[in-house]
């Protein structure tokens, strides 16, 4: 059972993975929003999957959907 410490360093370790605009559109965990990942992100820049989601809720909230 983790306690509350190893869920903290788990969910750190997950923000310092980064992954380019190219190998998110590839992954399967983001296949439903891969139209928006391909419009969204900007190539070259790197992101921790919190940020892609981050990035994509706002735009809902900003198009009010």
């Amino acid at each position: 059972m983790e306690n509350k410490e190893d869920i903290g360093k788990q969910a750190n370790k997950e923000e310092n993975n980064k992954y380019s605009k190219s190998v998110l559109l590839k992954s399967g965990e983001f296949s439903d929003k891969k139209d928006f990942i391909a419009v969204l992100l900007e190539e070259g820049k790197l992101y921790s999957k919190s940020e892609v989601n981050s990035i994509v809720k706002n735009y809902f909230k900003r198009r009010g959907i």
